[in-house]
């Protein structure tokens, strides 16, 4: 496995052919290292944490582009639909959910609403 960190809250997990990206920022993250748009459009799946612009704005442009599926809350979820975001390619997650995505293993947990 490995895991790539570019600043702030955005990560790359890969192990074997599964690329999971959280938080994919570009442009707007305070860090030099955000990933290039090649590594944002390969990853099959987006894992967003919060609705904070910094995290969710590239986020119609890479989905609709690459058809990668976002895993976010219903708060994301809402504002990536009126940002016409493709309706099939967003899931809603809730707490208690657990997520396999080839041999990585995501368990959904209950986040700070204020964050």
């Amino acid at each position: 496995m490995k895991i790539t960190w570019y600043g702030a809250a955005t990560l790359l997990i890969e192990s074997g052919d599964t690329r999971i990206m959280i938080d994919p920022s570009k442009g707007l993250s305070h860090s030099e290292n955000s990933p290039s748009w090649e590594e944002l459009m390969t990853a099959e799946n987006i894992l967003l944490t919060s609705s904070r612009i910094e995290r969710i704005h590239n986020i119609p442009l890479i989905v609709n582009t690459s058809g990668a599926t976002v895993y976010c809350s219903h708060t994301p979820a809402a504002i990536l639909e009126k940002d016409r975001t493709y309706p099939d390619l967003i899931a809603v997650v809730k707490p208690g959910l657990s997520l396999v995505f080839g041999d990585i293993h995501v368990n959904v947990l209950k986040g700070d609403p204020d964050s």
